[in-house]
């Protein structure tokens, strides 16, 4: 980091750490690409290597390994998404619907980026961070009822609410992604209705 002599106070990110970045930035750009050309299967360090004009030498000095290199593109991926995490039941529908719609931006990247959580050559902190704020947003709509009865909808909601069910009815079902999000935003939505008439009902209140 530089230093303003002028004030004596950090002024920004070296020429160095900058060119660093834009190195990372232009590594993780690559494999987003490859991954939409060729698949989970076609990428590997070579071939980014020869896509951003480095050596194999310099890829590995940012990532080394290919796990590595998978993840950080994939956290790339999912910052570019636009998202808000929802903070009560009621949000979830929505907020996963818009989500849903977008993915028609980058068919191919998500479809990639699937077949490698599958094939568990990621850690998908994303996922996992995504699913504990969907548990901690139904929490209190869920409050009232049996542990099992609880888990088995929660557990729904979530499966509800993940890019294999944009898969599913794309494919499946021929819906583009706004469709998709409106069939996926209706079918939370209806759920979250019946839980909290459960959970009323098991609280005692009509």
């Amino acid at each position: 980091m530089v230093t303003d002599v002028r004030t004596n106070q950090p002024s920004g990110p070296s020429l160095r750490e900058r060119r660093r970045q834009e190195t990372a930035d232009l590594i993780l750009d690559a494999v987003l690409n490859l991954m939409a050309e060729a698949g989970i299967d076609g990428l590997t360090m070579e071939a980014v290597a020869e896509r951003v004009g480095v050596s194999l030498r310099t890829v590995y000095r940012y990532f080394p390994d290919r796990a590595s290199l998978l993840t950080a593109a994939l956290d790339r991926h999912n910052q570019a998404v636009p998202f808000e995490s929802p903070t009560s039941p009621d949000r979830i529908g929505a907020v996963y619907g818009e989500v849903f719609s977008r993915f028609d931006d980058t068919p191919a990247i998500v479809q990639a980026v699937l077949a490698a959580r599958v094939a568990g050559s990621v850690r998908c902190e994303a996922r996992s961070n995504r699913i504990r704020e969907i548990e901690e947003a139904l929490a209190p709509a869920c409050d009232r009822l049996p542990r099992e009865q609880a888990e088995r909808i929660t557990a729904v909601i979530v499966y509800l609410a993940n890019s294999l069910a944009w898969l599913s009815l794309r494919d499946e079902s021929g819906l583009d992604g706004h469709k998709s999000g409106a069939a996926i935003t209706w079918a939370i939505d209806t759920l979250i209705t019946d839980l909290h008439r459960r959970n009323q009902r098991a609280s005692g209140r009509s």
